[in-house]
């Protein structure tokens, strides 16, 4: 059946139609775990564990990463002129002063850079919290953004409006200054869900859910959940200097290895020849009997070991 328009005026909503003639192209990797995408401009993503999980060192790491543009396997792709916004809405000004100092080496830096801005923000009510943030954010139109605390936004995390409400704060800032905004909640001790509605609805709407399990010196990163492709887990441990140093083995509960199988499976189907990811999606899964999403994920896997590699022309080969 024929649809026919019967209005010419603009009516609200008409701007948000998605079109298949728009050239809408992929979304920026701002930070990557290898060649997997985790964070992206426009999005906000969730950091979540238990107390004293590192989940404020793993936040350093992210920054660093993104500045430096590497930190272990962690690879960030800032523009020139990047800017990161940090703040922390639990700790007071000396631990949070720490926390500047700690970047500082793991970046290198010897004096004062306008890269980073980290702000306490532990006095301040939810209220102005959220417009400090706002108007920082309007004021350095930062590229990365870490609230160290988002239940600190929120008047009651168990109140299905209020942390509606937060989390719609959160997309809004996002979209409107394609920021991406990293937010760190802690998880409750019984079930090791992430606090309240606000957990909840923040998992549902977030680009990437990240889960931190602490075993002793060393912590476990994990992808709880992404709308984009998963990463293997990986581990980071603080050095004898208090820096979180990435390490890809001693994971408390899963290594971080491919599996043969997949490996040779790579092997067979690439071999000296080079692919790009549509094909080589198609290739593995004819080859090895799997289906398309299984290839997609064997690919990702193998990415992570470092079994295959993208080059710059856009095509997969066997390292």
């Amino acid at each position: 059946m024929e649809i026919k328009e019967t209005q010419s005026k603009q009516i609200p909503g008409d701007e948000l139609i998605v079109s298949i003639t728009d050239m809408i192209e992929d979304p920026i990797a701002f930070i990557s775990v290898l060649n997997t995408l985790i964070f992206s401009p426009g999005n906000f993503s969730v950091i979540g564990g238990k107390q004293k999980s590192r989940k404020t060192f793993f936040v350093s790491m992210l920054i660093a990463a993104f500045l430096k543009k590497q930190w272990g396997c962690l690879y960030g792709n800032p523009p020139t002129n990047p800017c990161v916004l940090l703040f922390d809405t639990e700790q007071g000004k000396a631990h949070v002063y720490k926390v500047v100092w700690r970047i500082y080496r793991m970046m290198g830096w010897t004096k004062d850079e306008k890269n980073l801005r980290v702000y306490y923000l532990r006095e301040k009510t939810v209220d102005e919290r959220k417009k400090i943030i706002s108007a920082q954010m309007e004021k350095y139109h930062p590229n990365m953004v870490f609230i160290d605390g988002i239940v600190d936004l929120c008047n009651d995390f168990n109140s299905i409006e209020d942390a509606t409400e937060t989390v719609q704060f959160l997309m809004k800032l996002s979209a409107s200054h394609n920021t991406h905004i990293s937010v760190v909640l802690h998880e409750n001790k019984a079930d090791g869900n992430l606090r309240g509605h606000l957990g909840s609805i923040a998992i549902q709407k977030a680009e990437t859910a990240i889960k931190l399990t602490k075993d002793g010196d060393v912590t476990k990163v994990s992808a709880e959940a992404t709308r984009n492709m998963g990463f293997n887990d990986f581990c980071f441990r603080v050095d004898e200097d208090g820096i979180p140093q990435i390490i890809q083995q001693d994971c408390p509960t899963k290594t971080n290895v491919v599996n043969s199988k997949i490996q040779n499976g790579m092997k067979r189907v690439l071999g000296i020849t080079a692919m790009n990811y549509a094909r080589l999606c198609q290739e593995y899964s004819e080859s090895e009997g799997v289906g398309g999403s299984t290839a997609k994920k064997h690919i990702s896997m193998a990415m992570n070991a470092g079994y295959i590699s993208k080059g710059s022309d856009g095509n997969y080969r066997v390292t």
